[in-house]
């Protein structure tokens, strides 16, 4: 799904609380969830993972290949969207989560598989969580916009990737994109712009406060009284 301003469907840190609150604390749903956040994958990308993609001792994720179900409904495995590997940073929050779901698996066995053991997908992650129903409990948009969908949980870790301090570049291939032009569209500049202009032009009419306007007279005027 493509938006002119993905940055507009990221979640706030208070809508991150908002999402965690309305799934389970524990299970198999909540750790596919924290995956597609804190990585930024997409969601077939998480699918994807097995248990030796997983580099605990450097903090990261080696991203593949994408697992999704395909036009009969049989499970479909390939390369990723832009047909590279690339490796992603395993951040603290997600740790306990990866740790867990690595636990008995061998090194081919599928990372975050569902309480059966198969391949989630949108579909079954959306009707197990009642989706369609708690969505709007996190965070809604103006009318003729879509609701919230999985895939703006990819745009919430490209704009906190940015937020956190990270460069264009390091974005860029951590997200995956095909070029930089697309992962600046998340760095927010004319926002970040837009602050700092506030503030000095507040600045500027606060000390002018109290003190007379500039004398905005014409010169020959001026001089002829």
């Amino acid at each position: 799904m493509q938006h002119n301003d993905p940055t507009s469907r990221a979640l706030s840190l208070v809508e991150i609380d908002r999402l965690f609150a309305v799934i389970p604390e524990e299970g198999p749903y909540r750790r596919f969830i924290e995956a597609m956040l804190y990585t930024g994958c997409r969601l077939g990308e998480i699918a994807g993972l097995v248990c030796s993609d997983i580099d605990l001792q450097d903090r990261t994720i080696r991203v593949s290949r994408t697992a999704s179900p395909g036009f009969s409904g049989e499970l479909v495995v390939g390369p990723t969207k832009g047909r590279r590997v690339r490796t992603v940073p395993l951040p603290e929050p997600l740790i306990p989560s990866v740790v867990r779901a690595m636990r008995g698996g061998g090194p081919h066995d599928i990372l975050f598989p569902g309480p059966r053991g198969g391949t989630i997908n949108s579909k079954n992650l959306s009707r197990a969580l009642r989706w369609s129903q708690v969505r709007e409990s996190v965070k809604t948009f103006p009318p003729g916009e879509p609701k919230l969908h999985w895939h703006d949980l990819r745009h919430t870790a490209a704009t906190m990737m940015f937020r956190a301090g990270l460069s264009a570049p390091d974005v860029q291939a951590i997200m995956g994109h095909s070029n930089l032009t697309v992962t600046q569209i998340y760095a927010r500049g004319g926002a970040d712009s837009a602050r700092r202009g506030a503030a000095a032009l507040t600045n500027l009419y606060e000390n002018r406060m109290g003190q007379p306007g500039p004398d905005i007279r014409r010169p020959d005027s001026a001089s002829s009284e």
